[in-house]
Order: C-alpha cells, then sequence, then structure tokens
C-alpha cells in the first residue's frame, strides 16, 4: 500500500508518494486533493529536505528512492541526477556525456517522462540555445527552480556541468 504526503511550496502544493519504504512520485499539484494522507517518517524526510531546498539550505538530497521506467530511462535519470545544483546541461550536452551523442530526441523523452521532480532534477536540462524548453509542470517553475537555485549556489549566472556557459544565461 502506498502513503502519501501534500504540502505547500513557494510554487504551489508538492505530493510525494512512498511505496515499500521507497519514494516512488514527486509532483507538483495543481490543487491538493482530500484524499486520505498516509504520513510514515519517511515521508516527513523527504517533506523536511525538500521545504530545506526551498529554504535555500539544501543542495543535496539524501533519500530513498526508487526509479521506475525502462532501463534507458532509468539510465537517463541517473546521468540527470549528476548535473549539479546551481547548474545546466543541454539535452545534447547530457546525451554526449551518456555516449550517445546521436540520441538526443530519446534522451530529451526520457527526461520528460521523470516523476520525481527536483530530486531528480530534470529542470536543470534546457534546450541547446540555453532555452527553456519542456518541463511536465509548467515552465514558469522551472524558471523559478532555476532562479533559486542560482541564487542559492553562488554562481551568479548559470553554468553547464561540462564547462562554462559562455553566453552567461539568465533565465
Amino acid at each position: 500500500m502506498s502513503k502519501a504526503i501534500q504540502f505547500a511550496t513557494p510554487i504551489g502544493h508538492l505530493e510525494i508518494v512512498e511505496f515499500e519504504d521507497n519514494i516512488i512520485n514527486i509532483s507538483f499539484l495543481s490543487q491538493p486533493t482530500s484524499h486520505a494522507i498516509n504520513e510514515s517518517s519517511i515521508l516527513l524526510n523527504a517533506k523536511t529536505q525538500l521545504l530545506e531546498y526551498f529554504a535555500g539550505t539544501r543542495q543535496l538530497f539524501d533519500i530513498p528512492i526508487y526509479l521506475q521506467g525502462t532501463d534507458f530511462q532509468i539510465n537517463v535519470w541517473k546521468y540527470i541526477s549528476n548535473v549539479k545544483y546551481g547548474t545546466t546541461a543541454t539535452y545534447s550536452d547530457l546525451a554526449t556525456s551518456m555516449g550517445m551523442a546521436n540520441k538526443v530526441r530519446a534522451v530529451a523523452n526520457a527526461n520528460a517522462q521523470n516523476v520525481l521532480a527536483i530530486v531528480v532534477p530534470c529542470h536543470r536540462i534546457v534546450g541547446s540555445s540555453g532555452s527553456l524548453t519542456g518541463y511536465a509542470w509548467e515552465l514558469w517553475r522551472k524558471r523559478w527552480l532555476l532562479n533559486h537555485e542560482r541564487k542559492y549556489s553562488g554562481t551568479g549566472y548559470q553554468t553547464n556541468i561540462f564547462g562554462d556557459d559562455e553566453q552567461g544565461h539568465f533565465f
């Protein structure tokens, strides 16, 4: 049986879902639901860490997660998880770092299937020109998250994990 918790953040309500002692979903909700919430120590810890992230005091997460997807998707999400706080990478950079430079579109599609918002930081993946492209929870949230991380990382501008972003994109 899964358990869930919902709470408000500066950019909307989040729901965290746990199944068998692992976090399996973190999603923004268009509206909080009224269904029964089943809290656990794992959910409360995940909530605390996400609230610390929003407060600017946490950059890394230490919660048990379970990635559900194809082997390819899971591999993409693991690479995304290596994109450091306050930085960005392009879909092309991501595909190239995985040794799959010719599979940019497949990498982008896998990125779009991520269901662990913020913890698997798909918001840090941007278009080839540094532009904001697709985000399952709306582009304005992606922009907010990138600006938030830039503010607390001390970088002053967005950088790329594979080298400096020469254009110094501000989002």
